[in-house]
């Protein structure tokens, strides 16, 4: 494509999309099977420590902790997906 005068843009963004598209899906996968451990383990938390009083601390924070397990997973998901594109395709494909 370089020989026909395609700019370096023009083929990397396929390969971009593609990164970032796939980090998303995976960004879906991770975040749905945290959130469900972490709703198990905080349901179950105030059981196991009943000795300790610790019952009402965790009734606020499974939707507090949805947020943070959704975010960081989304940041951290998208940047390592479109930093893996951008290193692949400059390595490899030699533009």
């Amino acid at each position: 494509m370089k020989l026909i005068g395609a700019t370096n843009s023009f083929i990397q963004g396929p390969f971009l999309m593609e990164g970032i598209i796939l980090s998303i899906i995976g960004i879906l996968i991770s975040c749905i099977s945290v959130t469900t451990l972490a709703r198990v383990i905080l349901s179950t938390l105030p059981q196991n420590l009943s000795f300790m009083k610790v019952g009402h601390y965790y009734s606020y924070m499974p939707g507090r902790i949805n947020g943070m397990i959704w975010s960081i997973c989304t940041l951290a998901g998208i940047t390592i997906g479109g930093l893996a594109s951008i290193i692949s395709t400059r390595r490899y494909i030699k533009i």
